[in-house]
């Protein structure tokens, strides 16, 4: 199963997030690392494990980072 670097994921995380006049925080990588974890997790667990929740604050890139996962995984 294909799984995404998370150095990669956050590079291109933070150009896309700063492209939008955003500033980048440590606590906000920290965040987007979660993310890519725990999407590169959801790709090799089996259904059977029920359900993951990121409870995550309004604003943090939550969309925009998983269109973003998805396209680094397709490439």
């Amino acid at each position: 199963m294909r799984h995404v670097e998370p150095d990669l994921a956050l590079a291109a995380m933070t150009r896309l997030w700063r492209s939008f006049g955003n500033d980048v925080s440590a606590p906000l990588l920290d965040t987007w690392r979660l993310m890519c974890d725990a999407l590169n997790k959801a790709g090799h667990s089996q259904p059977s494990e029920g359900w993951s929740v990121l409870a995550m604050p309004t604003g943090v890139g939550k969309t925009q980072f998983a269109a973003l996962y998805c396209a680094l995984l397709s490439s």
